[in-house]
């Protein structure tokens, strides 16, 4: 905006590419160191996020929360079976969303419920923190205390404003996600009660 005509940025399909070739005007140069950089970046957090993802299962599948496969590491360490579901399916959903005219608006509406999906854990870790600070647990004082209190409150912040301007069907979407996830917890709860790994929760009589 003040780079490129109204007309010329409503329809580009890469507005970086388009704002730099109209600074740097002699030859598309620009335009394409621009492009490049777009794929290095979009490579590094394809594969952040495939980490980021595959760990967070990882956790939850150590805790009894999610299903053991996510568990399952190689001789390094690695989740593999994560690391290739979380490469998996969005590769099979980028290839429907680009073979088939339904596949793309489907693309779509998951890329806005993942914002909200995310947002989710954010918060979560944010306020995991602020708990961590207020309880006095951490010795953090003076300036440091303010620091670390003002970036979990940013990150509070910000996670409640991600998910209100994702939308009320994205919002809508993402609490039926949670609510199934709390459906499929109670299987994996009862599997790990009558297999012994969690003490069975003690059975009050009348009197009890």
């Amino acid at each position: 905006m003040g780079l490129v005509p109204h007309h010329e940025l409503v329809t580009s399909t890469a507005p970086f590419v388009t704002a730099f070739e109209t600074i740097f005007t002699h030859g598309a140069w620009a335009g394409k160191l621009v492009a490049a950089l777009a794929v290095v970046s979009g490579i590094g957090a394809l594969n952040g996020w495939t980490l980021v993802t595959t760990e967070v299962a990882r956790a939850a599948a150590d805790d009894g929360l999610f299903p053991g496969a996510f568990g399952w590491t190689d001789r390094k360490g690695t989740a593999w079976f994560g690391v290739l579901t979380a490469a998996l399916l969005p590769s099979l959903l980028m290839l429907w969303s680009y073979t088939t005219a339904t596949g793309l608006t489907v693309f779509t509406d998951l890329v806005d419920l993942t914002v909200v999906t995310v947002a989710i854990p954010y918060l979560f870790s944010a306020c995991a923190q602020l708990t961590y600070l207020v309880s006095k647990r951490r010795r953090v004082q003076g300036w440091a205390l303010v620091r670390d209190l003002a970036i979990a409150g940013a990150g509070v912040l910000f996670s409640m404003w991600v998910t209100f301007a994702a939308g009320y069907q994205s919002v809508y979407q993402a609490l039926i996600l949670v609510l199934a996830g709390v459906v499929i917890y109670v299987f994996i709860k009862a599997h790990r009660e009558n297999t012994g790994q969690v003490p069975t929760p003690a059975d009050y009589g009348p009197e009890g």
